[in-house]
């Protein structure tokens, strides 16, 4: 019967339940604004149903609350009275519901797909209409998996759900494109040091300032620009930026700062990525290219291809997977670059090939500026002739090994150092402190509530390049911190190869790797090349780490994309939403053990009458909190998000108070044995007891029959016995 009555009943219902009132009026407030809120509470029936619905004024003062990060007050302190009762309320969530709003959160990204040369002004004249693409789309898996990858795989409470919109762009953007390649491909250099064939590259700004121009007349939510353009050459767009033409390999794409990226399908590809053996290469079939199709076909065929390309787009632009989960908001970001140089005296500080402080520094502050967050970059030196620790980390850590080449009269064994970077974090974390207090860093008495984020850079003027596992410049650690190898060595060429080159790195530069390792740790910011899914894990694909990206050898780019940005804002919230959610759903779970057959409808029949709203009031701020985060993470309004995550702590915290406040009222009872044990080992005494009650019934029963025959039987043969002995006997008396 209770079911069968509606929301808004129960809620007039809990209005006028006496018990309910008593509780309201125990709180010392105005009289008259409690009563408009109860009389607001009472006819307004959406404010407690399946979403917790909140007026807009008390919507933008949490808002505007929120907004100063860090949180560090609690909003609920900061409300009047009248305003704590209008949270009072009773949700009407059962366990089951509760911990489904807590554990399954989805939010909805919207991604723009615009054609670019399909509308058959393009290559092969092309006729691909939107809708086709679009029907593509709609037929994907659409639902992203949310993954911290280290220190190992861990699943976060809050995913996406993507949507697709395809549509054309400008008309004359497919027109402009091919104008400004066939000029650069005019123009332009061409080189044959990626093939043997003459490749043109053309500059991506040349591109790009069209595609933007178009992305600025747009809503500013993510696009991916799909271009296929007319050009009477094979190009590529070349993104160097100083140094040797090696350092960067030259691509068919760009991302940019702002949210859109943009590949072009006829620009030339033929290789990039690892070498042999190496995962998520790139050939020339991982993109579709028109003339690979048949002409008859080709508008149909295509489809597919586009729709997973837009799809890896996804996975490694729009929502990438985190490289951690243990992230945490600190108003200062401290990063300290502690050079332990092979040397008797400090280097001078125009040494080339350091990190760029003002660079690195601007940087970071381009991702922290939205949270309001300060980021400082400063240098320190330690001389390995003044700090022992510092020569024994190195000593401990230098590794050789023997690999075979090949040469101009066959094979042969050469023999490379290397740092072990197990072993590398086993010094450091023993020495740790040791080091800071050396450099002259005490964080526990000059930087307060700052963040420190130390760099640990071995300086060696080594000619031998001695590389961190033989293959990284700079790595994080498993503590959180950032270790970094610096040589005096030449270039040298690398397992990463471009078209038929090698790429190669320079052992002095470590700025773009210390960028990149800063972003991991700090920030969460996971590999361009990396993706996780459901069915496959963790996979890795090169297509997108050239250009704009600080990771991989395939660029020398030291920028951040929107790619990079996003993702350390976005990692922010979705780490404290993660903390929050799982612990507010282990506490209520807890619960679930105090009732006697494992089935709990709701949490407040085991509250104490002074909890109840306590608990009520958290639940629903926690909940709205929790859908709002996640509404500012699907409208790119990451800082916002982050500001609702990170006050879901007090909220948690209290409902963890109120559980520690319950369970000291509990009387503690010592069962040796589980439910199952304990009702198999009180089978064997029942079956016992019924086995020996039986036996004494039966016996009981069996026994007077007998006792009844023994009687009767002896009886007759004593009347019988006794006539014979009788009559001799009286006869013999008488």
């Amino acid at each position: 019967m209770e079911q069968q009555i509606s929301r808004t009943q129960r809620r007039r219902q809990r209005c006028s339940n006496p018990a309910i009132m008593q509780q309201t009026q125990s709180w010392p407030v105005n009289s008259s604004a409690a009563v408009a809120t109860l009389l607001l509470m009472c006819l307004v029936p959406s404010a407690w149903g399946a979403h917790v619905r909140v007026s807009k004024p008390m919507r933008d003062h949490i808002r505007q609350f929120v907004s100063q990060i860090p949180v560090h007050k609690d909003y609920l302190g900061e409300m009047t009275d009248s305003q704590r009762i209008s949270w009072s309320g009773d949700l009407g969530y059962s366990v089951n519901e509760t911990l489904k709003a807590l554990t399954e959160v989805k939010l909805k990204i919207r991604v723009d797909v615009k054609l670019v040369g399909f509308a058959g002004d393009g290559n092969e004249a092309l006729l691909t209409p939107e809708h086709n693409l679009q029907m593509y789309l709609r037929g994907l898996h659409s639902e992203l998996d949310t993954v911290a990858l280290n220190p190992a795989v861990a699943h976060m409470a809050v995913n996406p759900d993507i949507s697709f919109r395809v549509q054309p762009a400008y008309y004359e953007l497919a027109t402009k494109v091919s104008a400004a390649i066939n000029q650069g491909v005019n123009t332009g250099q061409s080189t044959n040091l990626f093939g043997p064939f003459q490749l043109h590259l053309i500059p991506y700004q040349n591109v790009d300032k069209l595609i933007q121009e178009d992305f600025d007349h747009s809503d500013g939510t993510y696009t991916i620009y799909l271009l296929n353009p007319a050009a009477h050459a094979p190009y590529a767009y070349s993104y160097h930026d100083g140094g040797n033409a090696t350092d960067s390999c030259p691509g068919s794409l760009w991302v940019s700062h702002k949210r859109y990226a943009w590949l072009d399908l006829s620009a030339n590809l033929t290789f990039y990525g690892p070498g042999p053996g190496g995962r998520g290469q790139v050939f020339t079939h991982s993109v579709p290219v028109v003339k690979h199709y048949k002409k008859d076909v080709v508008s149909k065929a295509i489809l597919p291809d586009l729709a997973a390309l837009v799809w890896s787009a996804c996975e490694h632009l729009i929502w990438p997977p985190l490289y951690h989960g243990k992230l945490s908001y600190n108003r200062q970001l401290e990063v300290h670059l502690i050079y332990m140089v092979e040397a008797l005296m400090r280097p001078s500080p125009a040494m080339a090939g350091r990190v760029d402080v003002a660079a690195l520094q601007e940087q970071l502050q381009t991702v922290a500026k939205p949270l309001k967050q300060q980021v400082s970059v400063t240098e320190h030196f330690l001389l390995f002739s003044e700090c022992d620790h510092c020569v024994a980390a190195y000593s401990g850590a230098l590794k050789a090994r023997t690999s075979r080449s090949a040469g101009e009269k066959g094979f042969h064994l050469s023999m490379s150092q290397y740092l072990d970077l197990t072993e590398m974090e086993k010094w450091l974390k023993d020495w740790r402190d040791v080091l800071l207090s050396e450099a002259g860093i005490n964080w526990d008495t000059e930087h307060g509530g700052a963040a420190i984020l130390p760099v640990f850079v071995f300086d060696v003027p080594t000619k031998e390049p001695v590389l961190l596992d033989g293959v990284l410049q700079a790595s994080v650690l498993g503590s959180g911190d950032v270790v970094a190898i610096r040589t005096a060595g030449e270039p040298f060429a690398t397992f990463f190869g471009c078209f038929d080159t090698h790429m190669a790195l320079n052992p002095k530069q470590i700025h773009r790797p210390v960028l990149a390792a800063t972003l991991q740790a700090a920030y969460g910011v996971a590999e361009t090349a990396v993706s996780w899914s459901q069915a496959t894990g963790k996979t890795w694909s090169f297509l997108w780490s050239v250009g704009q990206t600080p990771f991989g050898a395939l660029s020398n780019q030291a920028t951040v994309s929107f790619a990079q940005r996003d993702a350390a804002l976005r990692n922010m919230a979705l780490a404290y939403l993660n903390s929050s959610m799982n612990h507010a759903a282990m506490l209520i779970k807890g619960f679930e053990f105090l009732a006697p057959d494992g089935h709990l409808e709701q949490v407040k029949s085991y509250l104490q009458p002074d909890q109840v709203i306590p608990y009520n009031q958290r639940t629903a701020l926690l909940l709205f909190k929790i859908r709002e985060a996640a509404a500012a993470l699907a409208s790119q309004q990451h800082a916002l998000a982050v500001g609702y995550a990170a006050s879901t702590v007090q909220d948690v915290a209290a409902l963890h108070k109120i559980t520690r406040q319950y369970k000291s009222t509990l009387d503690p009872d010592l069962i040796c044995a589980g439910r199952d044990e304990q009702r198999r080992w009180w089978l064997l005494p029942m079956l016992c007891t019924f086995v020996t009650v039986v036996l004494i019934v039966w016996r009981c029963a069996r026994g007077a029959d007998d006792d009844g025959d023994k009687f009767g039987s002896s009886s007759k043969r004593g009347s019988l016995g006794g006539a014979s002995f009788g009559s001799s006997g009286y006869g013999r008396g008488f």
